[in-house]
């Protein structure tokens, strides 16, 4: 883009030269902005103005990115942005040309409003902190942008967003721009809005939710603008939540700069260099997993310096003897007068000797490793590196397993307060060496305190913990069995001890004199013991007899009282189950007694097991297992059983015990969810597989469900999956999509319902079709014939029978229904080898085409649809009779009662009073199924027509009687349209 003018002196020609020049190169952009600004000053600042915009208005014309015109807009943009010692007359110049940019923001040349949108963000972003700008001014400009900021073209809205950024206000609705931040479709225009947006208490989480943004460039911008944001600023949640997306990113550029922002911004800047400080900012007690990327991620990259100077001996403040040879009777003595020294950890500082520990150990490992499969010096080198990090772990753990012994004890004692620490003290035994036979004897003597020990001091009478799993938590007993197994290292000793414990333990409970927090240690300890379990051969039969701990200890463990120790008598007698080739009867009917006749929390237990049964046995077996003669429920299949729950809607009990929020159908839903993708293995799944699956696709779209964020994950991967797995499952979505798709749509079954409700069931509705659609036009996972993921002809066969369904129905809700039905059905494609199918599909076409003659949209959608079948049928015929429609339909498996008639039965209004009754023949006629002949029918209808003037005045009486009779007519329908009527083939 080059200026031209004449060569001389005048305020134009240095006009074009500047321009001209500014082009070029940005070097000169400072050099001309004081000539333009000096002769602005030299003359009338009005002439000056126009003869500027002037100048300016040929760049609106360029819609394409230049690198001239890109110059000529940073140059614009300085001179209506200079501000010196004259200030009134720099704020006159600037509110001047905003006027004229604002003015062309709204033009419908996107050219225009594109250069002009750029320009006024340039000005805006250059705008200094000192500059006055007219209050009515900046709230034009923050409606233009606003506005623009819904502009259909991308880059458009990406320099409103940036102009909006500056314009920011917590005091004004930002809610637009709010918007686009999260949902633009643009990533550009995310980006933009991300970097523009400015870092307050009000749009922190704002910008953290663009950390799990689609775009990796947007996640990226997020963490270089998190970078800048003191950790000190955000809520630990949002830390955690940061960290973990950042360092599990899928894309290496976000875990680059994820990991720039942590050591550079939260850990140099924000904790001085302390790793602790910065585990306490997490707090790793709640946020674990956060605790452990951030350890294994600066371990990796060696951001913290790690010598002997501190370590684990430190919180064990004594003379340094060495008590590793005591033995397990002095034990208790020892811990008496040792455990008062004892410094106790704080979470932090557990979790980061833990993971510290870790690292080296594995460190060591790997460089041993190596240096065996090296030779020469590199393996020297290797040797000594190896060295180094096993002295630097000897130095660090405590001197003896008689001293690590005391410190776990010391934290377990404590409480439930120091329950973290002490897991975190357990999980170092994989580093300890267990060799000789003192420490085993010392570990195996603090082991049998943990299974021998009821209650900690600060317990009350009531459970702390989740009453299932030994210390209170799975991930404590996980690592308590890990301990245990390391200390049991001989063959069957773990499972020995395991059951000598469980024995001792519940020898008060079949006496009849254990408390509630004795029944659940040992249901705790008999827990491990069988879920270590591979088989039920491994059980120490002569410790105790399998028989003895079923009829003794589980199943009175499953009738007791208090509903935990139910509750964990039941997983323990779903894991014996588990453990056996064929179920025992006795057990199975305990467990579908607390099945059906349970509640809450251990109702969900019983499910859960009843699942893992299914999973691990068959439902065949298990109800060949089951009692024949049980009374009502029992009679049932058991997958019919577990179905009845997923579809029970009055299920509100609610599970929080975990963290996690859940109930019997959530768990339902997922159990059903595993067994549909191992369909092939169960084949008794069929006989609910339909109910089944249009119940979880009705979950999935539930307002409930929301509160319920495990299950909404959960059937989003199973969807996904199943529909891409086999034909067969598409096959099954597509004999459901009908009759979901009528539960969900409101007023079709007669029942009143509210105007707002209405409208969001319909909306779901709607989601939930395009959602089924979706699924079924996915590839499939093993594409060995691709047609298999493309046929839609039983689909749209059913989506035609269901509109002619309705063809007597006349209300708005169906009329709505039958016209979303035709949407989906006009989006489906047939593949030319389906010809019996298209046959039959133009049949019902031309019915569906008559039924739908109102929507003119749909009824152009419909004929192409028809004109396509036509040209791919084959036989091109243009007609096809009832009979051979119907005998076609049940050659594709419809039944002949589901196949539509020839002609839909119309409802008869209530005749008008002062209409003449019918003859007594015709009535004597219709009634006993006689049909008037056709020829008298006629002769009537002439004799009633033979002139126009007769023809005027019948129609002119049925205008009349027609206002008055409507509202009769409308509530007779309403009445006699009934469930049965709907549900009724044609």
């Amino acid at each position: 883009m080059r200026v031209t003018a004449a060569m001389d002196s005048s305020p134009e020609a240095l006009l074009v030269r500047i321009f001209n020049e500014c082009q070029q190169t940005h070097a000169s952009h400072r050099r001309h902005l004081k000539d333009l600004v000096k002769s602005r000053r030299q003359q009338d600042q009005q002439e000056f103005a126009g003869l500027f915009k002037r100048f300016v208005t040929p760049i609106f014309d360029v819609m394409k990115k230049e690198p001239a015109v890109e110059r000529i807009v940073k140059f614009v943009a300085s001179v209506v942005t200079f501000r010196d010692e004259n200030a009134a007359e720099c704020d006159a110049f600037l509110e001047d040309f905003v006027d004229f940019l604002l003015s062309a923001v709204d033009s419908s040349n996107k050219s225009v409003r594109y250069r002009s949108c750029q320009i006024l963000s340039e000005v805006i972003m250059m705008l200094g902190e000192d500059t006055e700008v007219n209050a009515e001014l900046w709230d034009e400009m923050t409606a233009a942008m606003e506005r623009r900021i819904q502009d259909k073209i991308a880059g458009i809205r990406v320099f409103a967003a940036r102009s909006l950024g500056r314009l920011f206000s917590d005091d004004k609705d930002n809610s637009q721009y709010r918007l686009s931040l999260q949902f633009d479709p643009s990533p550009d225009v995310r980006k933009a809005a991300l970097l523009a947006i400015p870092v307050l208490n009000t749009t922190i989480s704002d910008i953290v939710s663009r950390t799990g943004d689609v775009s990796a460039a947007v996640r990226k911008a997020a963490y270089s603008v998190i970078r800048d944001i003191p950790i000190q600023s955000l809520s630990i949640r949002q830390r955690a939540l940061v960290l973990q997306r950042g360092l599990l990113d899928r894309e290496s550029t976000v875990q680059v700069e994820c990991r720039s922002m942590l050591k550079d911004g939260w850990l140099t800047r924000d904790c001085q260099k302390d790793p602790l400080i910065l585990l306490k900012l997490l707090d790793v007690e709640t946020n674990e997993k956060a605790g452990e990327l951030v350890m294994q991620q600066l371990l990796t990259e060696d951001c913290m310096g790690v010598d002997n100077s501190q370590s684990l001996r430190d919180y064990l403040d004594h003379d340094g003897t060495n008590e590793g040879n005591l033995h397990s009777a002095y034990l208790s003595l020892f811990n008496f007068f040792f455990i008062g020294k004892i410094r106790f950890m704080e979470p932090e500082e557990a979790l980061y000797w833990r993971t510290l520990c870790a690292h080296l150990h594995s460190e060591a490992q790997a460089k041993s490793s190596d240096a065996a499969k090296s030779r020469g010096a590199q393996a020297d080198v290797l040797e000594a590196v190896a060295a180094d990090k096993a002295q630097l772990l000897d130095s660090i753990l405590p001197a003896t397993v008689a001293e690590f012994v005391t410190l776990v004890e010391a934290h377990h004692t404590a409480g439930s307060s120091q329950s973290f620490v002490s897991r975190q003290l357990l999980l170092l035994a994989n580093v300890l060496d267990f060799s000789d036979m003192a420490s085993r004897k010392c570990a195996a003597a603090s082991i049998n305190n943990f299974l021998y020990q009821w209650t900690s001091p600060d317990r009350g009478p009531e459970m702390t913990g989740d009453g299932i799993y030994l210390g209170g938590g799975k991930e404590w007993s996980d690592a308590f069995v890990q301990l245990a197994k390391k200390v049991h290292a001989t063959p069957d000793a773990f499972e020995e001890a395991m059951a000598q414990a469980a024995l001792d333990l519940g020898k008060v409970c079949r006496e009849g004199g254990a408390g509630a927090l004795q029944w659940l240690q040992c249901l705790a300890t008999t827990g491990i013991l069988l879920e270590n379990l591979r088989s039920i051969r491994q059980f120490p039969a002569h410790v105790m007899e399998t028989q003895e701990m079923v009829d003794g200890l589980l199943i009175p463990a499953a009738n007791h009282l208090v509903a935990d120790v139910r509750r964990a008598g039941v997983r323990c007698l779903s894991l014996y189950c588990l453990s056996e080739e064929h179920p025992s009867v006795r057990v199975i009917r305990q467990l579908e007694e607390a099945l059906i006749k349970s509640y809450g929390a251990e109702k969900i237990m019983a499910i859960k097991g009843m699942f893992d049964l299914v999973m691990s046995h068959g439902a065949g077996l298990m109800d060949s297992q089951r009692a024949s003669h049980s009374p009502g429920q029992m009679q049932l299949p058991l997958l019919q059983l577990l179905a009845d729950i997923l579809s029970d809607q009055h299920d509100i009990y609610v599970q929080e015990d975990i963290g996690e929020t859940e109930s019997a159908r959530s768990v339902a839903a997922e159990g059903f969810a595993k067994l549909l993708l191992h369909s092939k293995r169960f084949p008794e799944l069929g006989l609910v597989r339909s109910r089944v699956l249009s119940d979880l696709f009705r979950m999935y779209f539930d307002e409930d469900t929301k509160s319920i964020p495990r299950l909404g994950q959960c059937l989003s991967v199973f969807f996904h999956n199943y529909a891409s797995a086999t034909p067969e499952h598409k096959r099954c979505i597509a004999e459901v999509f009908v009759p979901v798709l009528r539960k969900e749509w409101p007023g079709l079954t007669g029942s009143a319902c509210n105007s707002h409700i209405a409208a969001i069931r319909k909306k779901n509705a709607s989601h939930l079709s395009r959602f089924m659609l979706e699924l079924l036009k996915q590839p499939l996972f093993s594409q060995q014939n691709p047609d298999e993921s493309a046929d839609f002809a039983i689909l749209a066969i059913d989506l035609a029978r269901e509109i002619m369904r309705f063809s007597s129905r006349k209300t708005l809700a169906v009329k709505a229904y039958k016209s979303a039905l035709c949407k989906v059905l006009v989006s489906l494609k047939f593949l030319p080898s389906r010809q019996k199918e298209i046959r039959a599909m133009r049949a019902l076409l031309s019915l569906v085409i008559d039924e739908m003659a109102g929507e003119k949209l749909l009824l152009k959608e419909l004929r192409a649809m028809a004109a396509e079948l036509k040209s791919l049928d084959s036989t091109k015929d243009e007609t096809i009779g009832n009979d051979e429609l119907e005998t076609l339909l049940a050659s594709l498996g419809f039944l002949a009662e589901d196949a539509p008639p020839e002609a839909a039965p119309a409802k008869t209004p209530r005749k008008p009073k002062a209409r003449a009754a019918p003859s007594s023949v015709s009535s004597d006629s219709s009634e006993s199924g006689v049909q008037t002949p056709p020829k008298a029918t006629a002769s009537v209808a002439r004799s009633q027509r033979n002139c126009k003037t007769v023809a005027m005045e019948r129609m002119q009486s049925i205008r009349a009687t027609a206002k008055s009779k409507m509202i009769d007519f409308e509530s007779e329908e309403s009445e006699t349209t009934s469930e049965e009527e709907l549900e009724s083939p044609i």
